[in-house]
């Protein structure tokens, strides 16, 4: 039981380790670029733009869920909140435009050249996913 203890011990410790650690980006948004337009009509230029720690967001139409990869949209924009829900406006990639409801409490985060930066969904007006474009 002694020799035991240690190597318990030492497994909790990497475990308790491993569970601090921040989520990793992943690949595909490390290169994902963003320009928001908050409430105020401010507009910030975002790299490694993700919500709610991963690569998709999850939308809600009538009584269904859809998820979409925020690398298939080009733009959200977020035309109100009701009952504790965001309906916003999608427009995808390849031009079609659905109307969703997004959770009030989903969370943006990217990074800025001054530091990182994170928002609620309803604190914007506005936000157009650039990967791979130039404006």
């Amino acid at each position: 039981m002694k020799v035991l203890q240690p190597l318990i011990l030492l497994f909790l410790a990497l475990l308790i380790y491993g569970m601090s650690e921040p989520a990793e980006i992943p690949p595909e948004l490390r290169s994902l670029k963003a320009k928001v337009v908050d409430k105020k009509g401010v507009i910030h230029q975002l790299t490694a733009f993700r919500c709610n720690d991963g690569a998709t967001l999850k939308f809600r139409k009538g009584s269904l869920d859809y998820t979409l990869s925020l690398t298939s949209i080009r733009s959200i924009e977020v035309l109100g909140v009701e009952d504790g829900n965001a309906r916003v406006s999608v427009q995808l990639k390849d031009g079609k435009k659905e109307s969703f409801e997004l959770p009030s409490s989903t969370r943006c985060t990217a990074q800025t050249e001054v530091g990182n930066v994170s928002f609620y969904i309803t604190e914007v007006k506005r936000i157009e996913l650039l990967q791979g474009e130039v404006k």
